[in-house]
């Protein structure tokens, strides 16, 4: 009973010392949270002190933005006021370009005899007539005569010929004082020295009696870029070269496709990259044939010193191509690019020719001046791209423009070439139109057949040339005497097209070509805007016709301005 009690009360004071120490922790719990529930007396002071250093700050934000603001309005103010701006904005105005110099570079012609030749009895042949020129001319723009205009030939010494005199001249001092009297350099123990042009009639002009590659220099004259032009040809009676080879002179390109050649066994085919600048340029080569792209092992970069060429036989890095397009882009100046061509039937000769530089890319491609007999001819096309892409082939002749028979629906497969043949035509001067879907480039080559060989009995010589396809567009237009030239003028619009020869006025209605015989030996400015134009060039070898054209040398005055974006 005791213990019992005993118990109970010491549960009693248990419960109580539990309740006392319940209070103490709630009341010192309550202190603390009032402690940390209110502010500590020193941060008031700072908290006000960090608001007014940021009031600060924005103040002075402000005020340097109203200044900025004010200085800004200020100029805006002042431009305003400039009498450019009065007047208002005009766009698109043409701003000349000052007149430079203009170079025209004269490729390398084939050789001209094989000292080995021998006849079908193993007999030397005799060697054969040989002719060849380079003429070069600079039209007058005006009443005045031009100056200063050179023909250099590759390694040249700098020296310069005197004119020569006339018998008449040296007889007469009327004669020896008009400016007609000296036109053709004096004969020169130095074969690299330069020629200078002399006036004659309202031009300057030089003929150089063989055909010596080279650059034509012309300044220009009274503010104006020189009206210049030059060629070079070479004619062979007989022999492996024989035939006619003739080129324009042209200036350097960036971006330049030549369509034409063959490095089939018997057939030669030479690039030659022609440099008229005073500094080095690279070149870049691509090759393509009827299989498709072709690796071109002298590599991407191919650097034309100053002045110079560089000749690269492409039977050593392509060979045995049927057909060949050849694609070439420089840097700097660029480069003057063509092809000599070279052929051999077995031991009879199967022609020369130079390919000249064609139009660039494009869906539709023009090639005037194909002058077909009764030989064979054939369009090469070239269908860069990596698709498959239609074509089409039209003629334009004196008659009209109609379909080239079977070339009305023609498949490019990509990236290889393509020759469709012009066999089925009638003997006559036509231009070829290529249409297709998509970009390509094109060129053309025609055949002229002569007296059987002399070297492989039952077989025939001939000749060929290749052609370009051209832009509209005239140009000036020359070529040396003893070859027979032809004007081949065509008009694609519809609409009858006036066009001049040397100041003549002429006429060729829509959808024709027409042909004029140039028989003046004289150089002519063609004046045909919207026409595409070149001359047919044939020369008899004595055995049968050599073959060969020319395009006209553009103005280059009509690429002298920019338009630029600038107030008036």
């Amino acid at each position: 009973m005791k213990s019992s009690r005993k118990r109970r009360g010491e549960g009693k004071e248990s419960a109580e010392s539990s309740r006392e120490r319940a209070n103490f922790s709630a009341k010192r719990a309550q202190e603390i949270a009032s402690q940390t529930s209110r502010p500590a007396p020193q941060e008031r002071p700072a908290s006000r002190r960090a608001s007014l250093e940021t009031v600060g700050i924005g103040l002075r934000w402000l005020l340097s933005t109203l200044v900025v603001l004010a200085l800004a309005a200020a100029l805006v103010f002042y431009a305003l006021q400039h009498p450019a701006l009065k007047k208002g904005f005009s766009y698109g105005e043409p701003v000349p370009v000052p007149a430079g110099e203009v170079t025209l570079a004269c490729p390398q012609v084939p050789p001209t005899v094989n000292p080995a030749a021998v006849d079908g009895a193993g007999n030397p042949l005799p060697p054969p007539q040989i002719a060849g020129s380079v003429t070069a001319t600079v039209l007058a723009r005006t009443g005045k005569v031009p100056v200063d205009a050179v023909y250099a030939p590759l390694g040249s010494t700098g020296k310069k010929t005197a004119p020569t005199q006339s018998p008449e001249a040296a007889a007469s001092p009327e004669v020896a004082a008009s400016p007609e009297a000296a036109t053709t350099p004096s004969p020169s123990e130095d074969p690299n020295a330069d020629v200078e042009l002399r006036p004659k009639s309202a031009m300057l002009q030089a003929e150089l009696p063989k055909p010596v590659s080279g650059f034509l220099r012309a300044a220009p004259w009274e503010k104006q870029v020189a009206l210049a032009a030059a060629d070079i040809e070479q004619s062979v009676s007989s022999g492996d070269y024989r035939g006619l080879a003739t080129a324009t002179c042209q200036t350097a390109g960036l971006d330049s496709w030549l369509v034409g050649g063959s490095t089939t066994p018997g057939n030669s085919t030479v690039l030659q990259l022609m440099n008229p600048s005073a500094n080095s340029v690279d070149a870049k080569v691509e090759i393509w044939g009827d299989t498709g792209k072709l690796e071109f092992p002298r590599g991407e970069k191919i650097t034309v010193s100053p002045k110079d060429q560089v000749s690269i036989p492409l039977e050593s890095q392509a060979p045995d191509v049927q057909s060949l397009v050849v694609h070439v882009t420089s840097s700097g100046a660029g480069v003057a690019a063509s092809l000599m061509t070279h052929s051999l039937q077995g031991l009879t000769a199967g022609g020369v020719s130079l390919v000249h530089v064609s139009a660039p890319m494009a869906q539709t491609q023009v090639i005037p001046g194909v002058a077909m007999n009764a030989d064979l001819g054939a369009v090469r096309i070239l269908n860069p791209g990596e698709e498959p892409t239609r074509a089409s082939i039209e003629v334009v002749n004196e008659n009209g423009r109609f379909p080239l028979p079977g070339g009305t629906e023609v498949t490019l497969d990509p990236q290889a070439v393509f020759d469709f043949t012009l066999g089925g035509l009638q003997a006559g001067n036509y231009a070829v139109i290529v249409k297709a879907n998509a970009p390509i480039v094109a060129g053309a080559v025609v055949y002229r057949h002569g007296g059987e060989s002399a070297t492989d009995q039952g077989k025939f010589v001939r000749d060929h040339a290749w052609l370009p396809a051209l832009e509209p567009g005239g140009g000036v237009v020359l070529g040396p005497a003893a070859i027979e030239r032809q004007l081949l003028v065509t008009n694609l619009t519809e609409e009858t097209k006036e066009f001049k020869v040397g100041g003549e006025t002429h006429v060729v209605n829509a959808g024709t070509t027409i042909v004029l015989p140039l028989t003046a030996e004289v150089a002519r400015l063609v004046e045909a805007p919207e026409l595409y134009v070149t001359q047919v060039l044939t020369t008899n070898l004595g055995d049968g016709l050599g073959i060969d054209a020319l395009e006209p040398a553009p103005d280059l005055a009509a690429s002298r301005q920019v338009y630029v974006h600038l107030g008036n």
